[in-house]
């Protein structure tokens, strides 16, 4: 059985986040598709904290939180990708997450550009590195890519680790609403 969260439930998990942190602006990037085959991808999974912030289950995305407002960066996507995946529906993300602002790949970059261009500081996790030999497994490249953008942006500013603080908000659970529950049961 699979349940639906509102995106309220996303709102709020935003905003705890933004109420416990100063540090802004704070992206978080969607894993990405890892290739299996010449042109076939893995099945996807999405990362726990994207998901947590925004029920999307979409991949190569990025939110942004800040204090001028969140909003959310389109892939960059091939013709190829348009024709034998479709396009990303814009209005399905707004409804899922409640986050109101997508914009397309080039307009969301040139607006995160001039966001960190203006900043000292920004929060984000940092990815791990590429191997993890701990678990014997290769870590998805999203977040390393996310940090090469923000470094072309900004060479000089400063990225917070917020991984512990969004892994000590995510231990707390929220119950839903059992009205919600209950439409979603019958």
């Amino acid at each position: 059985m699979k349940l639906d969260f509102p995106s309220e439930f996303f709102a709020g998990n935003r905003q705890k986040l933004k109420d416990e942190l100063s540090v802004k602006p704070q992206l978080y990037f969607a894993n990405g598709l890892l290739q299996k085959g010449v042109d076939s991808a893995y099945q996807f999974h999405q990362d726990a904290n994207f998901w947590y912030l925004t029920g999307i289950d979409d991949p190569d995305l990025v939110l942004v939180l800040d204090t001028v407002g969140d909003f959310i960066i389109l892939p960059k996507r091939s013709d190829y990708q348009n024709t034998f995946e479709g396009t990303i529906d814009q209005q399905a993300l707004i409804k899922c997450s409640g986050v109101s602002s997508v914009l397309t790949f080039e307009i969301g970059f040139q607006k995160l550009s001039r966001l960190l261009v203006a900043e000292k500081q920004v929060a984000t996790i940092k990815p791990l590195g590429t191997y993890l030999e701990t678990y014997g497994m290769y870590t998805n490249p999203a977040r390393q890519q996310l940090i090469k953008r923000i470094r072309a942006a900004n060479k000089n500013i400063v990225i917070s680790d917020i991984s512990l603080d969004l892994a000590r908000l995510r231990m707390i659970k929220q119950a839903m609403r059992s009205g919600q529950l209950a439409q979603q049961l019958i």
